[in-house]
């Protein structure tokens, strides 16, 4: 039993010359063209090097997640972080609510409530732009749905409804958040030594 059935998708197979770099991209950009809304899963186990570098680097172009297979027949998939690092500034509002989902989930195994998020990223909240001379104003729930959003769309949050009628948003930071906020915070501490 493969990948495929596993997860219960229908695959395309793409046969390439693993030799031509050139080649491996036209063949993955044509089954883009052909295919525009469907995922890409990359298989880079078997192949040469060239064949699964390449794949790897479509990945991160195509938003597809490349994986691996052992010995075993355990898949492991690669985790590539939809966000650079340039975009999240360390005293920026984004960088912030990582911070504050990893230290209030327990460094990522727990969920936290919105509400909970919103009230600590409002104690230390300062917008770009000043509004009134030497005065900043509050958090907006606006502004910080905006916020959250943008985190979401680029994976490193994930939003769920609970409680009593659904009324409740808890936020999970996701793997590529833990690993975005470590990288972040590792390359700052290294930055003020």
């Amino acid at each position: 039993m493969g990948y495929s059935d596993k997860v219960g998708v229908t695959v395309t197979s793409i046969v390439v010359n693993e030799d031509s770099v050139d080649n491996i991209r036209d063949a993955v950009l044509e089954r883009q063209r052909v295919h525009p809304l469907s995922e890409c899963f990359f298989n880079i186990t078997g192949g040469k090097k060239v064949l699964s570098l390449n794949l790897f680097t479509m990945a991160v172009w195509m938003d597809a997640t490349p994986y691996y297979v052992d010995i075993s027949g355990h898949i492991s998939e690669f985790s590539i972080p939809r966000i650079h690092p340039d975009n999240l500034d360390p005293e920026g509002p984004y960088f912030s609510i990582l911070s504050i989902m990893y230290s209030l989930s327990n460094e990522g195994n727990d969920s936290v409530l919105y509400s909970d998020v919103f009230l600590k990223l409002g104690e230390s909240y300062r917008p770009t732009v000043q509004r009134t001379k030497g005065r900043y104003p509050n958090l907006r729930r606006g502004t910080f749905s905006k916020l959250i959003r943008y985190l979401i769309e680029r994976g490193l949050l994930e939003e769920d409804f609970v409680g009593a009628g659904h009324r409740s948003k808890e936020l999970k930071i996701t793997r590529d958040g833990v690993f975005t906020f470590n990288f972040i915070n590792g390359h700052n501490s290294k930055d003020s030594q």
